[in-house]
């Protein structure tokens, strides 16, 4: 559970902060991040914007994976496809 974020900055619901879980919020920051992006762990970040006109995206999944699982959630699969990335992972 984390206070939620959204484009806009914090979130809030009848005056009051929104908390909810952290999954989702957390993978987010972590596709938009560059590597060296985050203080307390600089090497997390995936940094999806330099991969935007890629053909080969097996480096961008093999990223994806190892930050997801080193921010400490459990991930299930990836599927890009489209221009939409897809990732399933377990709740906590």
């Amino acid at each position: 559970m984390d206070i939620q974020i959204s484009e806009s900055g914090l979130t809030f619901r009848n005056g009051n902060f929104v908390i909810d879980t952290s999954n989702r919020q957390e993978i987010n920051l972590l596709l938009q991040e560059n590597i060296g992006g985050f203080r307390k762990n600089p090497l997390l970040g995936v940094g999806m914007i330099n991969f935007l006109n890629s053909n080969d995206l097996t480096d961008l999944k093999r990223i994806i994976y190892s930050n997801v699982g080193d921010a400490g959630n459990t991930l299930d699969s990836i599927t890009i496809r489209d221009n939409k990335i897809d990732i399933d992972c377990e709740d906590y």
